[in-house]
């Protein structure tokens, strides 16, 4: 019996350091929702412009575009080769400072039997000089062909971005083999502002301008083109805070008045329509 707690003890403390070798390895879950890959498909080192790739080796014309090239079936690979100080890198150029929320990694494998995954522990550096870097991540990869996500906790921005891969699950010291299959950097992609539409132009000799105000009222105004032109000129100074906040049309004579004149004030303005037809 004596023995027998013995034993239990070492099969319990077996069990607890393989599950903290297991939990240690397990990727961190980023929230991907607004995320999205800011480097581009690349098609070769510095192919599209700005971005361009840097790294420490290369085998078998494995280079190191292939990692952003958006292929399961290619990637960064160096084989058999001794481990440089700080692992071997791959090093991208954005041509901005650009910052990122989360990289994805998914290793290169060595073997068509899937053993021998190419990235453990990894290390990501920033920097906006090439010179000098600031940590910004490390993790241990765990040892799968799986796309592994990993969240990075910087309010930083960087231009340039540098992945050290320390080793393998495929490395026999003093050599080394590593590859990255795919990488993405992760980022906020805004979508820029729509260009507003533009004020319409009219082209034709006779115009009906109609203004609807605030008030829900409409107000009809035969125009020609130029007159409508001088008003367009009015309204978009006024949107500008320059110019009268009030406009004046010339109405038709009609009944026994010696002049008519409407006036239109700016901000009273919701909207306005400009119709071209022909007399």
């Amino acid at each position: 019996m004596k023995y027998m707690m013995k034993y239990s003890k070492y099969i319990l403390c077996f069990a607890i350091l393989l599950t903290a070798f297991y939990s240690e390895i397990k990727p961190v879950s980023a929230n991907q929702e607004n995320l999205q890959d800011i480097v581009p498909e690349m098609l070769g080192y510095n192919t599209p412009a700005p971005f361009e790739i840097t790294v420490s080796a290369v085998s078998k014309e494995s280079y190191g575009w292939y990692a952003f090239d958006n292929k399961t079936t290619s990637g960064w690979y160096v084989e058999g080769r001794p481990q440089p100080e700080g692992g071997h890198f791959l090093k991208i150029n954005l041509g901005a400072v650009k910052k990122i929320d989360a990289i994805s990694l998914k290793s290169f494998y060595i073997h068509s039997n899937k053993t021998g995954a190419s990235i453990k522990n990894w290390k990501l550096y920033g920097s906006n000089d090439d010179q000098n870097w600031e940590l910004l991540s490390s993790d241990i990869n765990p040892p799968d062909d799986a796309k592994n996500t990993y969240q990075i906790k910087t309010e930083n921005a960087y231009s340039f971005y540098r992945i050290n891969i320390l080793d393998s699950y495929h490395s026999w010291a003093p050599l080394t083999t590593i590859g990255i299959g795919e990488m993405e950097l992760l980022g906020e992609v805004t979508s820029p502002e729509p260009e507003p539409e533009p004020e319409p132009e009219p082209t034709g000799d006779h115009t009906l301008l109609v203004i609807k105000m605030i008030s829900g009222l409409e107000k009809e105004f035969d125009l020609t083109s130029t007159e409508v032109d001088t008003f367009i000129d009015w309204y978009n100074n006024r949107a500008d805070g320059r110019g009268k906040e009030t406009y004046m049309f010339e109405k038709d004579m009609k009944g026994p008045f010696t002049a008519r004149k409407d006036y239109v004030a700016f901000s009273k303005i919701q909207s306005f329509e400009v119709m071209e037809y022909s007399k």
